[in-house]
């Protein structure tokens, strides 16, 4: 029978860990809204987008929605997409917002969590993928934590508003059988900032090391 109780984990201040749980379901839900912006301009059998989204990488399905944005009319074999330049340059707007924020997640996510300092902050260790492989140390602030994750937050819901303008303008009828709608693109939010780690100068990097 498990422990009602749990031990005592050294893994930092109670806001840095509630912000690392809200920003891993936040992505999720981004995550979520990326499948739907593949679904809709991925244009082939639904069967075959679940297998495809399912067994691709971000950095793969970013670039399969890209590829579809590409083709143009001039290519008869292909059937491009009906947006204009600006909807185009709005869906391309949330793919690079969205990389920003797969890359940060997976920095934090994937990184070794070590509490430091007299404030017992986090900072968060990853291996370099380039030689020598010494981890680089990230160390946000609780403010710059916080901004991450509700960065993942206003993506989803400026993907999801996306979304949503551009089915009822182009395939509502197609789907439901209703009278298309024009309404104004979303308000385009600012690209997140992307995590840059520290000099290890003056820092204690995880045991073993």
């Amino acid at each position: 029978m498990a422990s009602r109780k749990w031990p005592q984990y050294e893994v930092g201040r109670e806001d840095y860990i509630f912000a690392l749980g809200v920003l891993a379901a936040n992505f999720n839900e981004l995550e979520g809204v990326l499948s739907l912006q593949f679904s809709m301009n991925v244009r082939i059998p639904y069967a075959a987008k679940v297998l495809i989204f399912k067994r691709a990488d971000n950095a793969q399905r970013i670039r399969i929605i890209q590829g579809c944005l590409s083709i143009t009319a001039w290519n008869h074999r292909d059937h491009p997409l009906p947006y204009n330049k600006a909807e185009k340059a709005a869906i391309e707007h949330f793919l690079r917002g969205y990389a920003i924020c797969a890359e940060n997640r997976n920095i934090l996510l994937h990184s070794e969590a070590v509490p430091v300092g007299k404030k017992n902050r986090i900072a968060f260790y990853k291996d370099s993928k380039k030689p020598p492989h010494w981890p680089n140390k990230y160390a946000p602030s609780i403010a710059s934590f916080r901004a991450i994750a509700d960065s993942m937050r206003t993506f989803s819901e400026y993907g999801s508003d996306l979304a949503l303008v551009l089915r009822d303008c182009y395939w509502i009828q197609e789907e439901l059988g209703l009278t298309p709608i024009r309404r104004p693109l979303p308000y385009r939010p600012r690209l997140p900032k992307v995590l840059v780690p520290q000099p290890l100068v003056d820092s204690n990097p995880p045991k073993g090391r």
